[in-house]
């Protein structure tokens, strides 16, 4: 109780102008969104129901994605009750702090350790941007996926009628906040963790119980997608007329010594990888301006620019980013701290976990870097079934946002006490209470003072610490060398201004 009054607290807190003031937020997507539900919400109150056709948005459409309510949907409670009635876009925030904090709970971890967990997984900022922007469905979506990570690892490691429950809940309330894309790399780090788990069944000999609990789990989700059947079977209804499905228009023959016009194939590539992160933009989720900032930043007074002589009101809004997407709201970062704990994950936490959320991470790069890696994105884009129908993948690092944050509680767990995290079924604890060299030392000096284990076991966690220290410290360096040498450019390079648009 605690915990959840303190995150009560701290969404409020966050959102003291809304709450207190009865200010509100200047979401331009949900500006966008009331001009193009008005006309169906005029006609459903004139009439008493909704319309299924509007004339407000292009030429005509569905109002399936715009405003439409589904009778019987008894789960829209649901939400007011796990959002304790708070308002907006507190609500989010609040929902995304209790998930994140009951997937730590569900893996052992202290709750304090959890409280922070839980912080570092609701406030990275790409959590923040998309509120600001207006994407609460992407939000919503997200805060939940915690919970359904939380139900699986719950399921397969301890109690797995418990597990499937909150892994029903969760997965019934992130589908029914109607964002496909974000469920779906959901599903991405689920398979992996599924892959990783077979895999360990088989070499145990637990493929029964294994399998038994995969039924149960997907009994679970057949329940959640079952809850919104409604609205899934409408998009993928609409889908097959928008401009995610292959096109009624061929290209002409092109003329003599012209190009061919590219191929429908090329075509949907380029549009759903307009947004790809860069390679090197990555370093974001370490150094939040590493790559500027965002398209529309705000300068202080005391900026190159504003000591240039530019006025006032158009530092507010200044194009501070420099890479290859069109428009950014602001970097996808995650702290230099969660960063440092990730990598210390990567030596203490055990093999299982830590490979998953690894290979989760990893895959979430891949994935954003979009047109900037097309040697496997075009494979994966090409092949992955469902992938396609997406654009912007620069959203595949909501893959990391939830990874890192995870392994980076449980190291931070792993460190303050010896108690082991839940552990899967007729194996070891998720986080061993020591680690396999100290077990093996230990087992040698049968007999030995225990001093001597200690002392072990300080060394051991004192080599691992410098470890993850020197090698975040290291991409630290990297970053800032990195800037230096582009601020050495642009300097040397006659009319360029890009010095001035550094923010301060």
């Amino acid at each position: 109780m605690l915990a959840v009054l303190f995150f009560v607290v701290l969404a409020v807190a966050y959102f003291a102008p809304i709450v207190f003031n009865h200010q509100t937020l200047a979401q331009h997507d949900i500006t966008q969104f009331q001009g193009g539900a008005h006309e169906t919400q005029q006609w459903a109150a004139e009439h008493g129901h909704e319309p299924l056709w509007t004339n407000s948005m292009f030429s005509g459409m569905p109002t399936y994605l715009i405003s439409v309510h589904f009778p019987g949907d008894l789960f829209v409670f649901v939400q007011k009750a796990v959002a304790l009635g708070l308002p907006g876009v507190v609500s989010n925030l609040f929902v995304a702090l209790l998930c994140g904090y009951v997937l730590l709970v569900a893996l052992g971890v202290r709750p304090l350790v959890a409280v922070a967990g839980a912080v570092a997984l609701g406030f990275s900022s790409y959590n923040l941007a998309i509120l600001a922007a207006g994407h609460n469905t992407k939000s919503w979506a997200l805060a939940y996926a915690p919970l359904v990570l939380g139900g699986l690892l719950l399921a397969f490691r301890q109690n797995k009628w418990l597990g499937a429950a909150l892994f029903t809940l969760g997965l019934t309330m992130n589908v029914r906040a109607n964002h496909p894309q974000i469920t779906y790399y959901l599903g991405l780090l689920v398979a992996i963790y599924g892959l990783m788990e077979l895999v360990a069944a088989i070499r145990a000999g637990r493929l029964p119980d294994f399998l038994s609990r995969v039924a149960l789990l997907g009994v679970g989700a057949l329940l959640a997608i079952g809850v919104s059947f409604g609205r899934l079977y409408t998009t993928y209804e609409y889908s097959k007329y928008s401009n995610r499905s292959p096109s009624e228009l061929k290209a002409l023959p092109p003329q003599p010594g012209q190009p061919a016009a590219p191929s429908a194939r090329q075509q949907d590539r380029d549009y759903a990888f307009a947004y790809s992160y860069g390679v090197g933009e990555t370093m974001t989720l370490l150094v939040p301006n590493f790559y500027g900032g965002s398209s529309a930043m705000p300068l202080g007074k005391d900026s190159h620019l504003a000591a240039a002589g530019l006025p006032e009101e158009y530092l507010g809004s200044m194009p501070t980013y420099w890479g290859d997407q069109a428009y950014v709201a602001g970097p996808v970062y995650v702290g230099v701290t969660v960063c440092f704990l990730f990598v210390l994950g990567l030596f203490v936490v055990d093999k299982r976990t830590r490979y998953w959320l690894l290979a989760g991470t990893l895959l979430s790069f891949v994935l954003a870097w979009g047109k900037n890696f097309e040697t496997i994105n075009n494979l994966i884009f090409d092949y992955l079934p469902g992938y396609r129908s997406f654009r912007a993948v620069s959203m595949g690092l909501v893959i990391a946002q939830l990874a890192m944050p995870l392994l980076a509680a449980l190291a931070l767990s792993r460190i303050l006490r010896p108690r082991p995290v839940a552990g899967p079924p007729g194996a070891g604890p998720a986080t061993e209470p020591m680690h396999p060299a100290l077990a093996k030392a230990a087992r040698a000096a049968a007999g030995t003072p225990a001093v001597v284990v200690e002392s072990a076991d300080y060394q051991l966690r004192t080599r691992q610490l410098l470890y993850a220290g020197a090698i975040t410290a290291g991409f630290l360096l990297l970053s800032w060398i990195a800037s230096l040498s582009f601020d050495y450019a642009s300097r040397r390079m006659p009319g360029s201004h890009k010095a001035a648009l550094r923010p301060s």
